[in-house]
């Protein structure tokens, strides 16, 4: 499975159970499942998991997948990562 498909999966799983995980949580889980970064490197939490979550929303275009994805991730502050 692709870290797209992923990230898209647990967007699911997170959004009918009505939680959401923040970038930092999101890379521990990417890198404790042997997902990497473009470059080959583990997810540090930063600019780099906030990218893979807007290319697997962009993947989606504009259904409910979509929409799971851009309510299932926050930032370190709780606000949803697209804002």
């Amino acid at each position: 499975m692709t870290k797209y498909k992923f990230v898209r999966k647990l967007a699911k799983s997170l959004t009918n159970s009505g939680r959401t995980l923040n970038g930092n949580e999101l890379a521990r889980l990417l890198n404790r499942v042997g997902y990497k970064t473009n470059y080959g490197t583990p997810f540090a939490g930063a600019r780099g998991v906030y990218k893979l979550i807007s290319a697997t929303w962009h993947r989606q275009g504009k259904g409910k997948d979509a929409e799971m994805i851009a309510h299932a991730y926050t930032d370190q502050y709780g606000n949803f990562a697209w804002n």
